[in-house]
């Protein structure tokens, strides 16, 4: 039996060159590649030796096979070009600039190896300004591992990523997991809820959404309304307080009977909710992914005001639970405060006074003693 043949380095690079030089000689090309305005001349041999969808296309019956040309959609010239070179002579041509052209012509073509590379240099090579054109490859191509590390990025930069308008881009799943995750890092809640709202409201390919209308304005942690003026702020949302005391432990109920004192959303608003083409369903879902106990009172009434808030009733009464909660919250850390501080004022003048006393009695003893 014949030992299979091993060629050393210097042979194969040798073979290689050769075949680049004849690579250009007509006389011996026997297959047409048109891609855009441009043919290119080939080999058979080659073509299906690394492409699979060649190899399928030249061995069927079909009218590609037998008039030995075929032209090909969806692949630039250049890229198509750079293939050529990697299959002729063998050279890494996949760069950080060309590896996602370079991915879907290998994933449309059938080159395994080519697009494992791609996958490599993609993975290496991902920022917060492309891993939203990043997502969309892989997303597209299946890519688990590329998939993951955009994940991983989008917790640990998740406010630069979102200023980018790539969360825009997840789809619900994702983005949910996003939010929900422990690792997440971001400044403030407060954030991450009004991340949820223009989620929503942007379903247009992360396009975002300008008009003023329906725009939250996000305040970093440290610049919120102070809690003692909370009171004031849901006065603005949910009426009196004694309104909030005397719904008690019937809040559910409650939720559905509050009045609330906003403007009545107009047809403009309306019209800039339906563009959210069915986001609206994952409101609820997405909202209770969020921390509310640590948001600001003023991003609350924000959220709660908002009209995509008020035409949806469970999403309205999560928030308003939220609101009461932190009303709830308030009102017990003020009410020990002024436990606390009656008894350090008693505690300080019972101390003060028997002080004096003990004072005045050393006094006494001591002039008593000077006398005699």
């Amino acid at each position: 039996m014949a030992s299979p043949l091993v060629l050393k380095e210097n042979f194969s690079g040798d073979i290689l060159s050769n075949i680049f030089k004849v690579s250009t000689n007509e006389q011996l090309q026997d297959y047409k590649v048109q891609v855009e305005n441009t043919v290119y001349g080939c080999h058979k041999l080659m073509l299906c030796a690394v492409s699979e969808f060649f190899q399928c296309l030249i061995r069927s019956d079909m009218i590609e096979s037998r008039t030995n040309f075929v032209q090909l959609k969806d692949i630039s010239s250049s890229t198509f070009a750079l293939i050529l070179k990697l299959v002729y002579t063998g050279q890494d041509v996949v760069t950080k600039d060309n590896c996602i052209d370079l991915w879907y012509a290998s994933d449309r073509l059938g080159i395994a190896f080519l697009s494992e590379r791609c996958q490599e240099m993609a993975i290496s090579c991902i920022t917060v300004q492309n891993c939203g054109q990043m997502y969309q490859a892989a997303k597209q191509l299946e890519s688990k591992p590329v998939l993951e590390k955009i994940y991983a990025l989008i917790l640990s930069k998740f406010k630069r990523i979102k200023e980018n308008g790539a969360i825009l881009l997840l789809e619900f799943e994702e983005f949910l997991k996003i939010i929900s995750s422990d690792r997440l890092v971001v400044h403030s809640e407060d954030f991450v809820i009004f991340s949820v709202i223009d989620w929503v409201m942007n379903a247009d390919l992360g396009a975002p959404n300008t008009n003023n209308a329906n725009k939250l304005n996000y305040s970093p942690k440290g610049q919120s309304v102070p809690l003692d003026n909370f009171d004031d702020e849901i006065k603005e949302i949910i009426g009196e307080k004694e309104e909030i005391d005397a719904m008690g432990s019937n809040s559910e109920d409650s939720c559905r009977k509050v009045s609330v004192h906003s403007s009545n959303s107009s047809e403009k608003k309306v019209k800039l909710l339906k563009t959210s083409h069915g986001r609206n369903a994952y409101l609820p879902k997405l909202l209770h992914a969020c921390r509310f106990h640590q948001a600001s009172p003023q991003c609350l009434s924000q959220v709660f005001l908002h009209p995509l808030i008020q035409q949806d009733p469970e999403a309205r009464k999560i928030i308003f639970l939220a609101v009461l909660d932190k009303v709830r919250c308030v009102k017990r850390r003020h009410h020990e405060t002024d436990k606390r501080t009656p008894c350090a004022c008693n505690f300080d003048t019972i101390f003060f006074r028997v002080l004096m006393c003990f004072a005045l009695i050393t006094l006494a003893m001591l002039l008593a003693l000077a006398n005699e």
